[in-house]
């Protein structure tokens, strides 16, 4: 449980640092896609347990929703 806090966390500061540098929402969209897949990846490789799928989707869901946001309407 405290490990998926810390993901989300990880990934909401990190997000907030690719905004901060570079005042744009499709790069926050890419990391949080690809990061979604590679947190599930390491859940289940290198931490040997199921991965919260709800944590993954949450990630790659908000990380679309900010690519389609930042690359085709802003």
């Amino acid at each position: 449980m405290i490990w998926d806090l810390f993901d989300i966390l990880l990934c909401a500061a990190v997000s907030y640092f690719l905004y901060w540098r570079y005042f744009t929402y499709y790069r926050i969209g890419a990391f949080l896609g690809i990061s979604g897949i590679v947190i599930g990846g390491i859940d289940m490789f290198l931490r040997n347990r199921e991965p919260i799928f709800t944590k993954i989707l949450l990630l790659i869901f908000s990380g679309l929703g900010l690519y389609v946001y930042g690359y085709f309407l802003y």
